[in-house]
């Protein structure tokens, strides 16, 4: 399924590269369905797990950005440089506008890392998608929008992929 194609009233749960793609302009289609949270036709959810990740790659893209690091490894690049860390600030005022957005944070009960085990095992999913499916799946999510087409493999959840961004 594409994400234009969420019925209204859904219980959406958003995969980090949403937020990622929507604030560095790279998807049409994320900042449609984030607007669609925002105005309420659709109810969007995202972990605390999400956010951090967010707030992590923003980081390191704010830093590219500015032209303050380079290189293959741009995150081990910005560890070195303390001062470039302390004078950012956009990577912040974006992630902490995310619940402004209608978006709701959850917190994932149970035991996530029993849950996500099986959907790592059975479609190979790396760890920080497992734990976000599991994470939907236990909060009774109807649809996980995502970019990640590796993620179109779970069968427990309609899965909605953005396609407007090469991945």
């Amino acid at each position: 399924m594409r994400v234009n194609e969420i019925a209204p009233g859904s219980r959406v749960c958003l995969d980090a590269n949403v937020f990622i793609y929507h604030f560095c302009g790279r998807s049409r289609q994320a900042t449609e369905l984030l607007l669609d949270v925002e105005d309420g036709q659709l109810h969007g959810f995202t972990t605390s797990g999400v956010l951090a990740e967010v707030l992590h790659r923003l980081m390191v893209i704010e830093a590219v950005s500015v032209g303050a690091i380079s290189g293959a490894s741009p995150a081990r690049a910005l560890r070195r440089r303390p001062e470039v860390v302390r004078a950012l600030r956009r990577y912040y005022r974006d992630t902490s506008s995310i619940p402004a957005m209608g978006v709701e944070v959850i917190e994932p009960g149970g035991d996530l890392l029993r849950a996500s085990h099986p959907l790592r095992t059975g479609y190979g999913l790396l760890t920080n998608d497992s734990l976000l499916v599991a994470a939907a799946l236990g909060a009774g999510m109807d649809v996980l929008a995502t970019a990640d087409r590796d993620l179109a493999r779970v069968r427990e959840i309609d899965i909605a992929l953005l396609d407007d961004v090469s991945t």
